[in-house]
């Protein structure tokens, strides 16, 4: 009777050990699950982790996303890369971790595909929301350590939807810690990042922002185009034939306002139908004007 006290006694104690092990290990090798600060995502402040981490939210001075489309925006299909950073705060911080997922705003469901670009120091894990399957970025233990005095950071890739999902927000944690070996002392910052979908203009609307008109002269053998900019612009007309080949190239000029330029076509053109090129800043049309 004895023994089996004693074995359901050391039972016991392994069974505390190795959970004990598995809480240290996870917050060394990993975030838990769902600790991004995203609607119905918890931090990293939460019992059997850093439970009485304090937390920063909007951490603009501690912890920066870096999204490789400089206007924020998004195509679909396309893979862009990410890099979070984190700066500790006094006093000096020696471990660092981080998670991050991807949401729609719109109904706060999972979006995109991550994608990991440096394998010894992160991965990606899952949670489940409801019937919601969640995939987020986060550290593995070699990813922990600071890369120099009280900063690191992480990078990696994500790949947006294949179709246009409205706008998206990265939600992200970094975890600034103590390294004492203790669940208390450290601190949490939570941030969001937002991206929208880029948007092209059809050559319609370009034309008829900029009221572009082309009218062919016969008598001058030119080719009159007026327009209209909205502010000052960088501007150059091209013109091509049908085949491409290009038949004419304006210089670049600084211009505003209506404008109402000329380009000789000669007395050697054939007549057939013609390609005006406008370039304004970095936005271009094509339109098509008929010689004959």
């Amino acid at each position: 009777m004895r023994n089996k006290k004693s074995i359901i006694l050391l039972c016991a104690f392994v069974s505390v050990f190795l959970l004990a092990s598995y809480t240290v290990y996870k917050k060394t090798s990993g975030s838990h699950p769902g600790s991004t600060g995203a609607p119905l995502d918890l931090t990293c402040a939460q019992s059997g982790c850093h439970t009485t981490a304090s937390i920063t939210y909007s951490a603009v001075n501690n912890n920066t996303l870096t999204f490789s489309s400089v206007d924020s925006s998004y195509i679909p299909g396309q893979t862009y890369s990410i890099t979070v950073k984190v700066t500790g705060s006094s006093p000096p911080n020696v471990k660092f971790g981080f998670e991050l997922g991807a949401l729609k705003d719109k109904d706060s469901l999972n979006v995109g595909q991550f994608t990991v670009t440096d394998p010894v120091r992160t991965q990606i894990i899952t949670h489940a929301i409801g019937t919601d399957l969640r995939y987020s970025m986060t550290h593995k233990a070699a990813g922990t350590p600071s890369l120099s005095f009280n900063y690191s950071q992480w990078s990696f890739n994500w790949t947006a939807p294949p179709t246009n999902e409205g706008n998206i927000t990265f939600w992200y944690a970094t975890n600034c810690t103590n390294n004492n070996g203790q669940n208390t002392g450290d601190k949490i910052f939570l941030h969001t990042f937002q991206i929208h979908p880029k948007v092209f203009a059809s050559v319609k609307e370009i034309a008829d922002e900029y009221d572009l008109n082309l009218f062919y002269d016969r008598d001058s053998k030119e080719i009159l185009v007026s327009y209209d900019l909205k502010g000052d612009r960088q501007v150059q007309l091209n013109a091509f034939d049908n085949l491409g080949k290009i038949i004419y190239k304006g210089p670049t000029t600084k211009l505003s306002g209506k404008q109402k330029q000329k380009i000789s076509m000669g007395n050697n053109l054939a007549e057939g139908t013609y390609l005006i090129q406008m370039q304004i800043d970095n936005r271009a049309v094509t339109k098509k004007v008929l010689v004959n």
